[in-house]
């Protein structure tokens, strides 16, 4: 049985958030969801800053993004992005 976990960006995962990213681009394939691909992952500390939308008067919907980690392979194997 797999364990995962729900954990929000930080340096503490950014090797495996960049290895699930390079993977991801690797095949091609569209990122889902749009929250983790509408900025550059190589810019780790502005890419953590804006991965969520807050209450900033601009009329988007607040929200807030996870990274699905495998904790037996300590790996990210997904994302979700829970608009509010």
């Amino acid at each position: 049985m797999k364990n995962l976990k729900l954990v929000k960006a930080s340096a503490e995962y950014r090797n495996q958030i960049s290895d699930m990213m390079e993977e991801w681009n690797n095949y091609n394939e569209k990122i889902v969801p749009y929250a983790i691909r509408r900025l550059d992952y190589r810019d780790f500390e502005n890419y953590c800053n804006s991965l969520e939308i807050r209450d900033d008067g601009s009329g988007l919907v607040p929200d807030s993004t996870f990274f699905c980690l495998d904790t037996e392979r300590n790996i990210m194997v997904g994302a979700v992005n829970i608009r509010h």
